[in-house]
Formats: C-alpha cells, structure tokens, sequence
C-alpha cells in the first residue's frame, strides 16, 4: 500500500505524541480481545483461523505502539502521583503500560468514552458474515485511515522512529484487510447470501455513525 509524503513541520510535543500513541495502543488491545472473542464462537474452521490470526496482529501493534510511549524512551515520563513512572506490568495488551499520567490520566486509554462505545457495538455483532463485514468494510479501513494521516503528519527530520512504526502497522493492517475482504467474499457467496449482506449492511450503517461520533481522526488531533 502506497503512502503519502511526509509533511515537514515541527516534530510533535511529547504529551501530544504520548496521546496519540497510548490511544493507537488502546485500540489495537481493544480490538485484539473483540476479534480474539469472536474466535471462540464460530464454528467455521477457516474463520475460526482468520480470527486468531488477526486478534494476535492487533496484538503485536499494541505492543509496537506501546514500545514508543515516551515513558518507555524517557524515564519517569510521564510521572505518577507518586513520583513514579506510573507504569502497570505487561500483563495482557490492556494493562501493560496503562500508568498514571499527568492528573493521573491514563496514558493507554481512548480519546474518549464515545470510542468505547463504537468497539462495544462492535463486540456485541452477532453472526459470522456480520462481525466480518463491519469489521473489514468499516472498522478495518478506519484504522488504517487514522494511520495514513498520522504518517502523513510526521516530521521527517524527527519522527522517524514514529514514522517507521506507523509503515509497519499499516503494512500489518492491510494485509490483514485483504484477506478478511476475500473471506468475506467467500461467505456472502454462499447459502442466504443475500439475507447477510443485509444484516451487514444495518450493522455496519450502525457503528460507522458510532465511530463518526467518536470523531476518528479529530479526536486524535490527526484530521488536524
């Protein structure tokens, strides 16, 4: 997948860089235990396989994203209210860097409890052809969205390490996404096809305004 170019300007400050990567870190964990969910409730084999698969993707780039929290690269950033870092063990994709930032803010966490909402939708879709398809025609392509802006946004004089991660997420995301489409081709071809693709279409209509309400993208200051 091809990328824009970077825009030079200033690298960003590193309270805004902390925001930006906690909530990529947050969503990636988030998303891991929706789709890692959905891979004990299906009985098809392939999908079955499609889901562990993607879940440990989202996985990994949590863990990329909370490698570049500035409180990993800087010691005692941002400062807990105790003096400490505030950083929790690496537990599982949620906790594992969710420390106290300043006002004791969270650092993993998302932008706001709208985006919660969105991810909630999403986990309570019922139906194989419905999780997939809201997930690869909606969720999928928004997330690599809000990472092609952010990409875009870097400085390349200073953002390298950020720009670097930000090409392996997105390779990550699109691979992942052009698997799930053909899968998804698979499963609306067969029987009651047509009945799914309607199903798909509600669900999908309900958590694309869910997502446009948290405000993908503004929220994370990356449509700025």
């Amino acid at each position: 997948m091809s990328l824009p170019s970077c825009q030079a300007r200033a690298a960003l400050p590193l309270v805004e860089a902390a925001r930006r990567a906690g909530a990529a870190a947050w969503l990636e964990a988030r998303l891991y235990e929706v789709v890692g969910a959905w891979t004990g409730t299906t009985n098809d084999p392939q999908l079955k396989v499609w889901f562990e698969i993607a879940s440990q993707h989202h996985a990994w780039r949590a863990e990329l994203w909370r490698a570049r929290l500035p409180a990993r690269l800087v010691p005692n950033y941002p400062p807990g209210d105790d003096g400490t870092s505030g950083r929790a063990p690496a537990s599982d994709p949620l906790a594992a860097g969710r420390g106290t930032g300043h006002g004791g803010a969270n650092m993993v966490r998302p932008p706001s409890d709208r985006d919660e909402v969105a991810l909630s939708l999403l986990a309570g879709l019922s139906g194989d052809a419905v999780r997939l398809a809201v997930y690869g025609r909606v969720v999928q392509p928004r997330v690599i969205a809000l990472y092609r802006q952010w990409w875009a946004a870097c400085s390349p004089a200073s953002d390298g390490p950020i720009a670097r991660a930000l090409r392996m997420a997105i390779t990550d995301a699109a691979e992942d996404w052009q698997s799930g489409t053909e899968l998804l081709g698979e499963l609306l071809a067969g029987p009651g096809g047509e009945e799914l693709l309607a199903r798909a279409a509600h669900a999908s209509v309900q958590v694309e305004l869910a997502i446009l309400a948290a405000g993908w993208g503004t929220d994370w200051g990356l449509g700025a």
